[in-house]
């Protein structure tokens, strides 16, 4: 039974590595919902957050339609981490949240498309709870999920912010789909900024690389 937990967690290490070498997004969505349940069995409540972030980052890479399977998964995972006392989870899952209800607009969005302080997440409330590096990696998940609304809305002013916040983060991220999500979403904001200034163009000729 050791063995086989230890087992879990070096798989969970592995995929979240390498997972796009292996198989498409889509199909790692359940691969990641599966070590969820399988990791929880065995005690293992970080090793099992992580699986279900990287299933809900990998339902945004795969660009599947936000229905009504998205929402119940992300409210469950993040009433999982409350309940388990996993604070950094509880924001990655509310931030997710927020991003979905932004694009839905309604009563749960945010004051703007590209700002987080609606009904499941405020980023200024939230930010000023955390300290250190804790602070620094949420800092850049807010950033990119924000970026990508940027994108989306497109909102050039706030793509060319994000922009100057993801800049001193390094390009590499253990987690493959969270960096998949960053690396496009700079690279968009890039080539519709690129034609600006030249640390556009560097993001932009970094991103090429990238992929």
């Amino acid at each position: 039974e050791e063995k086989g937990g230890e087992f879990l967690k070096a798989k969970i290490a592995l995929f979240g590595q390498l997972i796009c070498l292996r198989m498409s997004f889509r199909d790692a969505i359940e691969t990641f919902l599966e070590l969820n349940k399988e990791l929880l069995a065995i005690g293992a409540s970080d090793q099992a957050m992580a699986a279900g972030m990287l299933s809900m980052f990998s339902f945004l890479n795969a660009s599947l339609p936000l229905g009504t399977l998205f929402e119940p998964k992300l409210i469950l995972f993040q009433e999982m981490a409350t309940n388990l006392g996993k604070k950094m989870f509880v924001v990655i899952f509310g931030f997710i949240r927020q991003f979905l209800y932004n694009l839905q607009g309604g009563s749960k969005a945010s004051s703007t498309p590209t700002v987080l302080d609606g009904v499941a997440f405020n980023e200024e409330e939230v930010l000023a709870k955390f300290e250190g590096p804790p602070k620094k990696m949420n800092i850049r998940d807010v950033g990119t999920i924000r970026l990508q609304l940027a994108v989306i809305f497109d909102d050039e002013a706030v793509m060319d912010e994000m922009l100057d916040r993801l800049d001193s983060y390094p390009v590499h991220d253990i987690p493959i789909a969270r960096q998949h999500i960053r690396m496009t979403y700079v690279g968009f904001a890039s080539l519709i900024l690129g034609n600006k200034t030249d640390k556009h163009k560097k993001w932009a000729d970094t991103c090429m690389d990238f992929f």
